[in-house]
């Protein structure tokens, strides 16, 4: 999720966070979605409204420094094993697969696939 990979303890490793979003369908059929760990949410009139809400909301906080700032924390507290939450995980990858990842979520996007599922 970090736009910029952090190097973890070895400097040929890359510290790499998986968040699976969930959704939740409210009783008024809205769809609140959310990454385990966070403390925000979002709503859509559906899942693919909740989807692109999910996009748009994480992608302003990328921008914010104070929210990259807590979520390196909450990272680093994974890492760490002072925390666990189901649907986030966090591991150390090299670069290379650092970029086989990267480029394989690109395919994905292009063709319009969801990673997660």
């Amino acid at each position: 999720m970090h736009p910029d990979p952090q190097p973890g303890p070895d400097a040929c490793s890359i510290v790499h966070v998986t968040q699976d979003p969930q959704f939740v369908t409210q009783p008024d059929g809205r769809v609140r979605a959310y990454y385990p760990g966070e403390d925000w949410y979002v709503t859509g009139a559906d899942r693919n409204g909740a989807i692109a809400a999910l996009i748009a909301e994480s992608e302003q906080r990328m921008q914010d420094p104070a929210y990259l700032a807590q979520h390196w924390e909450m990272t680093q507290r994974h890492r760490d094993g002072r925390e666990h939450t189901p649907g986030l995980s966090v591991r150390e990858i090299d670069q290379t697969e650092y970029e086989i990842r990267t480029a394989l979520l690109g395919d994905q996007l292009r063709r319009g696939t969801d990673p997660n599922r």
